[in-house]
C-alpha cells in the first residue's frame, strides 16, 4: 500500500490540490496509519497556530468578508459538492435543490434533526451520503465516530465543543474514534452534506449506521 506521506501537510492545511482530493480522502478511508498521522499533524499545527503573534487585519478585509457573505447560497457550492461526493456538477446541483423538498426529507435521531439520503458516486461506495438539516439551536450530542466522515456546511452553521465556529463552505474530516458534540447557529439552524463511513454512536441514543437508514 503506498501512504499519503508527501500529502499529509498539504491536507491538514487545506492545500491539496482539488484534483488529487479524491483520492486521498479514500486512501484515509481504508488507512489507520495515514489518519493517525494526519490527526498528529492536525494538533501540531493547531499548537503551532496559538504560539503565533496577532496578527492585525488588512484595510479593505471587511468589505470582503461582507461581499463574500453575500454569495448566492448553496448553489455557490455546488463544484465543491461535486469534488466531495464525487458527482457531476449539475447531479451535485440537484442535491442541493432537493433540499427544498419537503417530501423527500426523513426524521433524524436527534428532536430537531432530518435526514435526506442520496446516492453519491463510485469513490464513496460503501458509506452513507446524505444531507442533515438542524433547527436553530439544536444541540448535536457528543458523537463518536466508528469510521471516517466528511461534512460539508451548506448554510447556517455550528460551534463546536471546544469553542470553534463553522460556516457555509467549512468542510470537515472526522476522525475513526474521535468524539464531539456541537450546537447549531441559533438563527439560521444548519444544514450539510455528510459523507459517513461505518457509522456513528450517539450519547443517549444509540448506534446509527447506514445499515439503519430511516
Amino acid at each position: 500500500m503506498t501512504h499519503l506521506d508527501t500529502e499529509l501537510i498539504d491536507i491538514a492545511l487545506g492545500k491539496i490540490p482539488s484534483e488529487e482530493l479524491g483520492r486521498a480522502e479514500a486512501h484515509l478511508a481504508t488507512c489507520a496509519r495515514c489518519r493517525a498521522e494526519l490527526a498528529a499533524i492536525g494538533e501540531a499545527t493547531a499548537v503551532m497556530a496559538l504560539q503565533l503573534p496577532p496578527l492585525s487585519p488588512p484595510p479593505g478585509l471587511r468589505a470582503r468578508l461582507l461581499d463574500s457573505a453575500a454569495a448566492p447560497g448553496r448553489r455557490a457550492l455546488v463544484d465543491l459538492m461535486a469534488r466531495v461526493f464525487d458527482l457531476a456538477p449539475r447531479a451535485a446541483g440537484a442535491v442541493l435543490d432537493s433540499a427544498d423538498d419537503k417530501e423527500q426529507w426523513g426524521p433524524g435521531p436527534v428532536e430537531g434533526m432530518n435526514l435526506l439520503h442520496f446516492d453519491a458516486g463510485p469513490r464513496v461506495a460503501g458509506a452513507d451520503t446524505g444531507l442533515l438539516r438542524f433547527a436553530p439551536g439544536v444541540q448535536f450530542p457528543r458523537h463518536t465516530h466508528a469510521g471516517l466522515e466528511i461534512m460539508l456546511v451548506l448554510e447556517g452553521g455550528f460551534i463546536d465543543d471546544c469553542g470553534t465556529s463553522y460556516g457555509p463552505g467549512a468542510r470537515l474530516h472526522q476522525l475513526p474514534g474521535s468524539s464531539h458534540s456541537f450546537t447549531c447557529d441559533r438563527t439560521e439552524g444548519l444544514l450539510a452534506a455528510v459523507v459517513v463511513y461505518e457509522g456513528v454512536e450517539i450519547d443517549g441514543y444509540g448506534w446509527v449506521s447506514a445499515a439503519k437508514r430511516q
